[in-house]
């Protein structure tokens, strides 16, 4: 699981999916999660074909649907071999679809009337019963990882962009500042940035494996600060490189019944893992997420503008 929470959702009616979609929005904004929901409504595409497309958290299932009844489409789920957890609900209640299940014999489904207070308790209880399956180590230590592997090429793009935004003249400014940082960071193996720094290759530098995401922070920090935009980088470095760090090399105990993460880092040798820690990783990964697809959207209006007053010269 990332930090998209994927629900594939048969419902007939536009309004009533858009008011519960916006409940279940909120829901998961507050653990940390952005909702991605793919409202099916017709047999047009074939329910294979978008179950192929791809990999979903939770299944929202209306029984009463125009092309088929919710029961029919759930049997032929179950017969693409996909064992996604599936909310089956209906304006007849909770009872009576279970009653259809049980007839049918459909494992692995829960059931709920249409009841606004009943709809939204089951499904947030349900959600929350998946997020905990994947809140082990093994898993925020993944999710990290390719969340901080996304951020990177985030960065990467805004310091491409701002290059191509700028005169000749701060082009060259942050292009020494660039130098400059891997300079400082690289005493020990100079060497390895000659045939950048010789040759002016500032794109095959930013591309390589020695500007890792420290080096990424320190470049966007600069580059934030000369477009006079708050500088969004302050806490990057605590709130997701050294907690990348800490989950790349922590051991996992229990003590007195609780999840303890020991490490060798400093300010890290023991923290409790439980749900408000994870809860927080996602916030701070979504927050820093935004905050630099902001700003990569800043500098490429600015290059849209420049492009424009070019072509009006």
């Amino acid at each position: 699981m990332k930090l998209e929470y994927r629900i594939l959702w048969f419902e007939d009616n536009e309004s009533w999916f858009k008011t519960h979609k916006q409940v279940i929005e909120n829901f998961l904004d507050d653990r940390g999660f952005v909702l991605n929901a793919v409202r099916y409504e017709n047999d047009d595409k074939g329910i294979e074909e978008i179950l192929k497309e791809c990999d979903y958290d939770l299944i929202l299932m209306d029984y009463n649907l125009t092309d088929a009844n919710g029961d029919v489409i759930i049997e032929r789920i179950r017969e693409q071999q996909l064992y996604t957890e599936i909310i089956f609900y209906s304006q007849n209640g909770a009872q009576a679809i279970r009653d259809i299940i049980k007839e049918r014999g459909v494992d692995g489904v829960y059931c709920s009337g249409r009841h606004i207070i009943d709809f939204e308790e089951k499904v947030t209880k349900v959600i929350e019963t998946t997020i905990k399956k994947v809140q082990d180590l093994n898993n925020m230590r993944g999710l990290v990882m390719a969340e901080v592997s996304e951020l990177d090429d985030v960065m990467l793009q805004i310091i491409s962009n701002f290059l191509l935004a700028v005169s000749c003249e701060e082009k060259d400014k942050l292009i020494q500042e660039i130098f400059k940082v891997m300079k400082n960071s690289m005493k020990d193996n100079a060497k390895k940035l000659e045939r950048f720094i010789g040759s002016n290759d500032i794109q095959n530098l930013i591309n390589s494996r020695l500007f890792d995401s420290e080096k990424k922070r320190n470049v966007v920090s600069k580059i934030i600060n000369i477009i006079n935009e708050q500088n969004i980088m302050e806490n990057y470095k605590e709130e997701v490189l050294i907690i990348r760090n800490v989950l790349a090399h922590v051991k996992e105990e229990i003590v007195d019944g609780k999840r303890v993460l020991r490490s060798k880092l400093p300010g890290f040798e023991e923290f409790i893992f439980d749900d408000q820690i994870c809860v927080k990783i996602r916030k701070d990964l979504k927050k820093h997420n935004d905050l630099l697809k902001n700003i990569n959207t800043t500098i490429q209006k600015r290059i849209q503008v420049l492009k424009d007053n070019q072509i009006g010269a």
